[in-house]
């Protein structure tokens, strides 16, 4: 399954709203997959992408 990583630094902070008015929600109805939001660094990405649990 295709799944959309997102950096936290993305988002308005505290919020799931992109910088562009998008909600998280709307990347996810719009393009139907899911979307994991992952902390500002490569292992977060890492990761996000292998579909690995974080340890945050």
């Amino acid at each position: 399954m295709i799944r959309i990583v997102l950096s936290e630094v993305h988002l308005r902070n505290g919020e799931r709203i992109l910088l562009d008015d998008f909600t998280v929600d709307d990347v996810k109805k719009a393009l139907q997959t899911k979307t994991r939001i992952v902390q500002s660094d490569g292992k977060s990405l890492i990761d996000g992408v292998l579909e690995r649990k974080l340890k945050y």
